[in-house]
């Protein structure tokens, strides 16, 4: 998972969050 830096802005922070929750829909969707 990506690291959060200091002083990233918004956008990074909202591409992180994506990135993590497709990634955790993709795991459970192959755990279903």
């Amino acid at each position: 998972m990506p690291k959060l830096m200091k002083g990233a802005t918004p956008n990074e922070l909202v591409k992180g969050v994506t990135a993590n929750s497709m990634t955790i829909n993709h795991w459970q969707r192959d755990r279903a």
